[in-house]
């Protein structure tokens, strides 16, 4: 009933903002990057998985295989009707995104068993999130992709989480069907993995007891491997990139632990660091504390507290 009530809620909310009306015309989104993703879109359907376009930027390699961020509607745009444009689809997945977004935190809750009031509260959370973070700035800009797996990587990591605690009897089929849904995260954007990662190092660490090692690790491999081996087509080409493909441009290319601290404190030299980070960060360094008294218990807690928390705070202006 909770995610009925959050689903519909954001449905009323993204129609009256997109608006609805536009859902199904004939406009493109043209604010800031979506023409370009609406024309990887249209390059899906025009080439298939490998192309080349000889006009664009005088001359790039293109194609869903090539495309890292508009690799899903790119793909359903080679396999959908052609009476569906590329604006079409573009628009139909920015809007099923804001959807599928809204209900990650509650879905991540019930997946652990939380209790219905904990469940409540972090459907609006997860609401305030989206409409008041940075998420959905990069969402009407654009990167939706990205969005979709930030916002899919919760509710995944909590089904990790209960498949290494089950017995083995009861997670084989668990086992496959999560490499599938781990494949479509991983073709949908190749960042996907991370977050899994860093909780999972976190996560086995501090909770050695509840976890069957027996078959954990072997769940974990076959979860692994079926992601991978399910994106081999186009993980070729990322990691052996065509000649003609185009390099990373050369914006957006700060990297330095220091731009961690500097965002903590707030005092980035862009408008991005916020102030209060600091109380927030001795927040969470006391929750990190309480770990080593009730490590099963709070690891949960810091988990979606952390990842509602931090991201509407991070880039919070001054």
């Amino acid at each position: 009933m909770i995610l009925g009530l959050t689903f519909a809620l954001q449905f009323f909310l993204v129609a009256q903002t997109f608006p609805l009306s536009e859902l199904f015309g004939s406009a493109s989104l043209l604010y800031i990057d979506n023409p370009f993703h609406e024309y990887n879109v249209a390059m899906g359907a025009a080439v298939g998985s490998v192309g080349y376009d000889p006009f664009f930027a005088a001359g790039r390699a293109t194609g869903f295989a090539l495309n890292h961020s508009d690799r899903l509607p790119a793909f359903l745009a080679n396999i959908l009707p052609s009476s569906l444009t590329a604006a079409d689809i573009w628009k139909l997945y920015t809007f099923a995104v804001s959807l599928i977004a809204s209900i990650c935190l509650p879905l991540t809750l019930i997946i652990l068993r939380f209790e219905r009031n904990a469940i409540a509260i972090s459907a609006a959370l997860g609401l305030l999130l989206w409409w008041t973070g940075i998420f959905r700035w990069f969402h009407t800009a654009g990167m939706v992709s990205f969005i979709f797996i930030a916002f899919a990587s919760l509710p995944f990591t909590a089904l990790v989480v209960r498949l290494l605690t089950q017995a083995f009897t009861k997670t084989l089929i668990a086992t496959v069907a999560l490499g599938l849904v781990a494949a479509f995260l991983f073709f949908s954007h190749p960042l996907f993995p991370l977050p899994i990662t860093v909780f999972l190092i976190f996560y086995l660490a501090l909770n050695r007891q509840a976890v069957h090692w027996q078959f954990g690790l072997t769940a974990l491999l076959a979860v692994a491997a079926i992601g991978i081996l399910l994106n081999v087509g186009w993980l070729y080409y990322f990691m052996n990139p065509l000649e003609i493909q185009e390099t990373f441009d050369l914006y957006q290319r700060a990297t330095g632990g220091d731009l961690v601290i500097k965002s903590l404190l707030g005092i980035w030299d862009k408008a991005n660091g916020a102030r209060i980070n600091t109380p927030i960060a001795l927040a969470v360094i006391r929750i990190l504390f309480s770990l080593f008294q009730q490590p099963t218990a709070v690891t949960f807690n810091l988990f979606w507290r952390w990842r509602v928390l931090a991201p509407i705070c991070l880039y919070g202006r001054r």
